[in-house]
């Protein structure tokens, strides 16, 4: 059994074929003339093709034109001949009850009256402050914390220290450089131009026109241009032509009669009952009086209430306008009770 190589060798598995009895490329030896008749510019598809002048050919189409029938239109329809319309019967009309008051009296009493029965004990004491103002008659005590506590410390100039004063150094000042002292001024000569001798000269040579490209380009000889296949010339056949299609040929016209509709009679059912409107809303509905939020007139002027502020939490707060003014100096007097609201 001959082993299975994981590799192939190129050259055991691809040998090169013998290439000795080939020949090599046909080409004419011959070099290419141009011709010498002068080119007229046509097309093998002018000198073949001849036009043919032909009649404009009929429409085959059958007409699309709306036909129109002498016999009445047919509406009559399977519900029409199968329905049959039975009376209704006259619409059963509740008669609504008005609404009767119970006889006996209204007690006002609740579930919550009936059986919470409170808790036995003290009453809550209140632990609001009373709203006397305060009155003293000894001096205002001025002493705080910063005048009791604090000290004061004598206090020591900063040190500053005095710079020595500018003293001016003793003899003249040297403005001499080392530039100046070391540079030496020597004589500047004229630089004469490095021309060549005959640059002065006339030049009454000829031009020499030759570049390396054209002596060195050789054109090389191409052989002569390959001329196109020619073609054999059209022979157009004498037989008339026909012009039958196979629609004409096989095409039977059919006469068609319109479609009647089956779609049914759209008219709406009618009643002469009248209509039953009564709904539980209308008959169970009770009526109650809807209270005016006190909030929407704080800023009118026939609100009780007056702006006094704005909280912490940005909320508005109005306090209640007393018609009676108690003095502040009234001994054990009831203050008047401030009624606060936010809006």
């Amino acid at each position: 059994m001959r082993p299975i190589r994981s590799h192939f060798c190129f050259a055991a598995d691809y040998k090169p074929w013998d290439m000795s009895g080939r020949t090599g490329p046909v080409m004419n030896a011959d070099a290419w003339e141009p011709p010498n008749a002068k080119f007229e510019g046509e097309s093998t598809m002018h000198h073949d093709y001849m036009q043919h002048i032909q009649p404009r050919r009929n429409l085959i189409k059958p007409s699309e034109a709306t036909r129109m029938s002498d016999q009445p239109f047919f509406d009559r329809t399977d519900y029409r001949d199968s329905y049959i319309k039975h009376p209704m019967e006259k619409r059963f009309i509740h008669q609504t009850e008005g609404y009767k008051p119970p006889q006996a009296a209204f007690d006002g009493q609740t579930t919550f009256k009936r059986d919470f029965l409170g808790h036995t004990g003290d009453k809550t004491q209140s632990f609001k402050p009373e709203g006397v103002a305060f009155q003293s008659g000894a001096p205002l005590e001025d002493s705080t914390t910063n005048r009791h506590d604090y000290q004061k410390w004598p206090m020591q100039r900063p040190f500053v220290h005095a710079p020595d004063q500018y003293k001016r150094p003793e003899g003249m000042m040297e403005s001499n450089t080392t530039h100046n002292a070391t540079y030496r001024e020597f004589p500047i000569q004229r630089q004469l131009a490095k021309r060549p001798e005959s640059a002065n000269k006339a030049r009454s040579a000829a031009f020499d026109g030759s570049t390396s490209y054209a002596n060195d380009y050789i054109k090389w000889n191409m052989g002569q241009k390959n001329m196109p296949m020619m073609r054999d010339e059209y022979q157009p056949t004498n037989a008339p032509f026909e012009g039958m299609s196979t629609q004409k040929a096989h095409y039977i016209a059919h006469s068609q009669q319109p479609m009647r509709s089956f779609k049914p009679d759209n008219t709406a059912l009618q009643s002469n009952a009248k209509f039953e409107d009564g709904t539980m809303y209308r008959t169970d509905f009770t009526p109650k009086r809807v209270t005016i939020c006190p909030a929407i007139s704080l800023d009118g002027p026939t609100s009780g209430f007056s702006f006094a502020q704005i909280d912490g939490r940005g909320h508005r707060q109005y306090q209640q306008v007393m018609e009676t003014i108690t003095p502040l100096n009234a001994a054990r007097q009831t203050p008047n009770k401030l009624t606060m609201s936010v809006a």
